[in-house]
Formats: C-alpha cells, sequence, structure tokens
C-alpha cells in the first residue's frame, strides 16, 4: 500500500469515528439501526488499524 494512501486513510478514519463517536454520545439515534451502526464502527475502526499499521512498518522501515 502507497504511503500516502496508508496516511490519508488513517486520518480520514479517525476522523469518521470521531464524528460517529460524538454523536452517539450526544444522543444521537441510528438512522438504520443499532447492529449498522455499530457495524459500520468496527469496521471503520479495522481499517483505520490497518492503515495506521501500514504508515508506521513503512516509518519502521526507512529509519532502518
Amino acid at each position: 500500500m502507497p504511503r500516502w494512501l496508508a496516511v490519508s486513510g488513517a486520518m480520514l478514519g479517525m476522523f469518521s469515528l470521531g464524528l460517529a463517536t460524538g454523536k452517539l454520545l450526544m444522543g444521537a439515534k441510528p438512522v438504520i439501526d443499532w447492529f449498522t451502526t455499530i457495524g459500520n464502527l468496527v469496521m471503520t475502526a479495522g481499517y483505520t488499524i490497518v492503515c495506521a499499521v501500514y504508515v508506521f512498518k513503512r516509518e519502521a522501515a526507512i529509519k532502518q
């Protein structure tokens, strides 16, 4: 995965997770159902973690 794509994915994923979590904490009800909302959060968190791992993996390879 190219570095720019990994960094962009990690940043957008963190931003999206922050917005969604903030809305839920303020009391917003899910549009469809809770299962879809929580599933979307878990999937977004997974992709964000994968992108962050690729970013730090490249950083470690560059420093060696």
